[in-house]
């Protein structure tokens, strides 16, 4: 079965409205004909069994409601914005595909890139979804600086601020004490990491300093080697 992402904003209880490139792609591309069928999902969990209508429209057979490929908690990935912006595009595609829910591009002292590209990012993040059998689209937010980013997930259950300091500790001792976690917040660095005032502030908020092992790994790996783990301890 194909499936396409639509926006609930375009979606009425019969009756789906596909964004132009989405229409394009199935008219003049797969050249689908009417009534074939296809699935829609929404980003929020709900799936749409639906045949091929018209120009730009898809009728709706039946719905679904289902989370069963998402993870057992909830994560949250602030990621620094490196400075060659396509390894953003890379984070943001595969922390989809490893089952982020939310994921805050944040711009520290030492990063070259303060601007968001919102769009493209979650178009990107929609793709993988799509691609991969997610119906839940992970949000992207806004560019946050690194302390209000610490700031608005200092209330998270589960803190992690992964940098190179002399008071990390190794994530597995943290995770190992931990049992059935509900919502996890983990920050990465850029290239160069975290400067000191930054990696304070992640003490003043409550953030345990993490170690992600012997080896430095660059900022678009580090970031999915914790998801990884965080899958394999608690998915």
């Amino acid at each position: 079965m194909r499936r396409f992402y639509c926006p609930t904003e375009n979606i009425t209880n019969d009756k789906i409205y596909l964004p132009a490139e989405t229409a394009h792609h199935i008219r003049d591309v797969l050249r689908l004909k009417k009534d074939d069928k296809i699935e829609i999902f929404d980003g929020k969990g709900n799936k749409y069994n639906c045949v091929w209508q018209d120009l730009n429209s898809a009728r709706v057979v039946s719905k679904e409601f289902s989370m069963a490929k998402e993870t057992a908690y909830v994560v949250t990935l602030a990621q620094a914005i490196p400075n060659k912006l396509s390894k953003m595009d890379f984070i943001i595609e595969k922390a989809t595909e490893l089952g982020v829910d939310t994921i805050i591009p944040i711009a520290p002292a030492r990063s070259v890139i303060k601007s968001s590209k919102a769009a493209r990012w979650e178009k990107i993040a929609s793709e993988a979804a799509r691609q991969c059998g997610r119906l839940k689209v992970p949000q992207i937010k806004d560019v946050l600086p690194v302390e209000k980013a610490l700031s608005d997930l200092s209330d998270s259950q589960i803190k992690l601020f992964a940098c190179i300091d002399k008071d990390t500790i190794s994530m597995k001792s943290i995770l190992k004490e931990i049992k059935n976690p509900e919502e996890v917040a983990v920050f990465i660095g850029p290239e160069g990491d975290f400067t000191p005032k930054e990696i304070k502030a992640a003490k003043e908020n409550g953030f345990k300093l993490i170690s992600l092992g012997e080896r430095v790994l660059r900022t678009e790996t580090a970031g999915l080697y914790v998801l990884s783990v965080l899958d394999y301890m608690f998915g």
